[in-house]
């Protein structure tokens, strides 16, 4: 059975196509004119041995393979990416319409850049304080501890740091525990795979490398670098051994400072330097993503937790005193151990060292307990001090962004309004010449 004629020729189109798309390169636009001119040669000389004459057989054979020329658009369509072509054109004659009008083009460009460049740069603010999650391996299953308690029941020093917020009189709460507590959670908790303790930055006197100087130290314990999963980009980070009374003293130095105090020089490990009077031995350097932990707070240099009783900071009296509340407290949960089991193993622990301990703080009233919070939100730092200033901030530039495209827009528009203007007092300057009816002779 022959097929229509039409039908006939938009099957050879659809197989030329398939053709195309499963061997693209081999067919070239000229290549398919060829073809079609072909096809259009055989069904006109179909058509001459049918009866026509030659001129109504090349025009039924026009008719029945169709329109040429969306034939051959349909084909161009079928080898390229429209979208990308436009685009390109587009990019193009915006560049060409530029180039002409340099003045406008600067105007325009350092409008845009004003409003980018401030959102940009309170972005990266925010971004740092507000949304990076904490520069450590898993973070989501580290948690921090969280004391509350119906009534203010602490009879001793408290150290905070601004690592959190504290509760009110009508709800007190806090994340600085004593060390005996942070002792006794490490050695009897099964819950977690790892427990750390830190406190700080203190701010202590530094010589042994040029000018003496004011530096931030963060205290922290043995595990530290090693439960979080942070290594030393040079030489190695503290350990369990430096984290002891009799151990040298010894300090890691932040990636940022040994840029800049020392240059970045490899010759910095095994360097002593003096920090309030006492000797310390650079061991290590820690690797360039390890910022902070809590947002916003910075530090020069991590000493081991035992190295407090030795330097002459106020709060470090008694550091190791159940009335001396000074660390902040973070664990991660062992695999298959669920938040709401450690949160009750460690809330346990807590409520039986502050109503039966060696020194009782708190009555049962009081009702003291451990609340498990997850550390990327529950380290605020200067998160919460900030938070509101930098979101009206962020509304701010926002809105100096929205002003600078609303000026271009209105630029754009004037300058279209001129251009249309120009166009229409020369066009009716040239009417008026053409329909001037000539002069008598």
């Amino acid at each position: 059975m022959e097929l229509p004629r039409s039908l006939s020729a938009r099957l050879s189109l659809l197989v030329s196509r398939l053709y195309a798309a499963v061997r693209p390169g081999r067919r070239s636009p000229s290549d398919f004119a060829a073809e079609l001119q072909a096809h259009l040669e055989l069904e006109a000389g179909r058509l001459r041995e049918a009866g026509m004459n030659e001129e109504e057989a090349l025009a039924a054979a026009r008719r029945n393979l169709g329109n040429m020329t969306h034939i051959q658009e349909r084909f161009y369509e079928s080898r390229r990416w429209l979208w990308l072509d436009h685009l390109v054109q587009d990019v193009r004659y915006g560049l060409r319409q530029l180039r002409r009008s340099p003045g406008f083009t600067a105007v325009a460009i350092l409008t845009l850049a004003l409003g980018i460049g401030a959102n940009t740069a309170i972005f990266s603010l925010i971004d740092a304080v507000m949304l990076q999650s904490l520069p450590v391996r898993g973070p989501s299953q580290l948690v921090l501890f969280r004391w509350q308690a119906r009534h203010d029941f602490i009879n001793g020093e408290y150290s905070g740091f601004g690592d959190c917020p504290g509760g009110g009189q009508s709800s007190p709460s806090g994340c600085s525990f004593p060390f005996p507590f942070f002792q006794k959670t490490e050695s009897e908790t099964t819950a977690f795979s790892g427990l750390i303790a830190f406190a700080g930055p203190a701010q202590l006197d530094l010589s042994g490398n040029g000018p003496p100087s004011i530096v931030s130290g963060e205290l922290v314990s043995g595990s530290f670098f090693s439960m979080l999963g942070v290594s030393a980009v040079l030489g190695r980070a503290i350990s369990t051994e430096d984290d002891r009374l009799a151990s040298s003293p010894v300090v890691v130095l932040s990636y940022d400072y040994w840029q800049k105090a020392f240059g970045g020089k490899r010759s910095a490990i095994g360097r002593t330097v003096v920090l309030d009077n006492v000797p310390f031995t650079i061991v290590g350097v820690t690797e360039p993503r390890f910022t902070r932990l809590s947002p916003g707070k910075t530090q020069d240099f991590f000493l081991p937790i035992a190295m407090l009783p030795r330097l002459g900071i106020f709060w470090g009296h008694e550091s190791r005193e159940i009335s001396n509340w000074w660390l902040v407290m973070m664990g991660r949960l062992r695999k298959g151990v669920s938040v709401g089991q450690a949160q009750a193993a460690a809330s346990l622990l807590f409520r039986n060292e502050m109503l039966h301990g060696a020194k009782p703080f708190a009555k049962s009233a009081d009702d003291p307990s451990v609340v498990l919070v997850p550390a990327q939100s529950g380290l605020m730092g200067l998160r919460g001090e900030f938070s509101k200033q930098l979101y009206v901030l962020m509304f701010t530039v926002g809105l100096l962004l929205l002003i600078a495209c609303a000026n271009v827009g209105g630029l754009l528009l004037a300058r279209r309004r001129a251009q249309q203007g120009d166009g229409c007092a020369t066009g009716g300057g040239r009417n008026t010449r053409e329909n001037r009816a000539p002069a008598p002779h």
